[in-house]
């Protein structure tokens, strides 16, 4: 995974992926399945302490601040070392403190087993091969408590990209955004395979039509519990 650095350093420098709002996706995760804010300092529960969530590919930092600013305490991964300065700048612009970020591939993370409470990877598990994908699946299980929910989106195989086959639903991007980095496709085969050692909660595919009904983008948003 360490092989494509340069590219995603490059693709943050250029700002493709300086993201500043939450996926929707996570937000209803994170208050369908933990907790939910009900007024501007209120939520329907209350904690002992700081959740800890793991997120995988955390980039520039937009769900460390989201789960910072509802009460947890944030554990963001990401390869990128631009992106972790990216991350760190907006959060303490934010005025936040409680969140580690760590450079690292999702192979080998920093963070000892059964460790976090929640995990969260959006637009992660896509952009890495098939092994390496494996081995971070592997590693997120790790991490997690018995019973921990761990929420992913994935690029369906109905999607499209441009770039060169390395391996069956495995591409080199060749376009200009995201130039050089790979990207896998999914299928529901792929995604029992990869998450082999969870147990699947929910799996949903969202998918962007044109008027012709011809899909734009699809993507699955999976729900998996240790």
């Amino acid at each position: 995974m360490s092989h494509f650095v340069d590219a995603w350093n490059a693709s943050y420098v250029r700002r493709e992926n300086t993201l500043f709002y939450p996926s929707e996706a996570v937000v209803a995760f994170v208050n369908k399945n933990i907790r939910r804010r009900i007024g501007h300092d209120r939520f329907d529960r209350e904690f002992a302490s700081p959740p800890r969530v793991l997120d995988l590919g955390s980039g520039a930092g937009r769900h460390l601040r989201f789960l910072c600013e509802n009460g947890y305490h944030p554990i963001g991964i990401e390869l990128s070392s631009e992106a972790c300065k990216q991350a760190r700048a907006l959060l303490s612009h934010s005025g936040l403190s409680d969140f580690e970020i760590h450079e690292s591939d999702g192979g080998r993370i920093p963070i000892a087993d059964a460790s976090v409470d929640y995990a969260i990877s959006v637009a992660t598990f896509d952009s890495m091969t098939r092994l390496d994908a494996a081995s971070s699946a592997a590693e997120v299980y790790r991490t997690l408590k018995d019973g921990g929910l761990f929420y992913v989106d994935l690029i369906s195989d109905t999607s499209a990209r441009s770039g060169q086959e390395l391996a069956k639903g495995e591409f080199l991007i060749d376009e200009a955004h995201e130039h050089g980095t790979v990207q896998l496709f999914y299928d529901k085969d792929d995604i029992d395979s990869v998450f082999a050692a969870f147990k699947l909660r929910s799996r949903r595919l969202h998918q962007v039509l044109d008027d012709q009904g011809r899909v734009l983008s699809a993507r699955w948003e999976c729900v998996f519990e240790k």
